[in-house]
């Protein structure tokens, strides 16, 4: 009888050891299952935060790169006239807008108003002309999309 207890303790103890060899890995594939979860949170999360513009010079790099490759040539231009479409200020501006947004930094438009000011900044020479406005730093600056030229407008707090 004794036998048989000892026997069937050590099948209970081999078939537990078993269970319990079973559940840590299981714990373990969930651990590693949460960990690459949490990992594409992440990444998720970085691709769809948008931010200003660290400082100036970033600002002013990102305006000089976009007038150089993305904004609209001559040529591109007159063949839109040409099929009856006008491209003009506010054309520019939310262009330069719409790329500022795919490479995730925050701007908008921005309506020129009378004498060519913006927030009491002469920013142009017209009235009624469109750019866009962009945080950078501690900074709020007009941008030309039609030129590159960046302005400062004032500062934050």
């Amino acid at each position: 009888m004794l036998s048989v207890l000892l026997l069937a303790t050590s099948v209970n103890t081999i078939s537990m050891s078993s269970r319990l060899g079973r559940l840590e890995g299981e714990y373990a594939e969930a651990q590693q299952t949460i960990v690459r979860q949490s990992q594409l949170l992440v990444d998720l999360r970085k691709e769809s935060v948008y931010s200003n513009f660290n400082d100036f010079e970033e600002l002013t790099s990102w305006v000089d790169w976009w007038v150089k490759n993305k904004k609209p040539s001559i040529v591109s231009l007159l063949l839109k006239t040409a099929h009856g479409n006008y491209w003009d200020c506010d054309d520019f501006a939310e262009g330069m807008q719409r790329d500022a947004l795919r490479d995730k930094y925050l701007m908008s438009v921005c309506i020129v108003g009378s004498g060519g000011r913006v927030y009491g900044v002469k920013v142009t020479p017209y009235e009624g002309h469109a750019g866009c406005l962009a945080i950078a730093g501690n900074g709020f600056y007009f941008i030309e999309p039609q030129t590159g030229v960046v302005t400062p407008i004032t500062q934050r707090d």
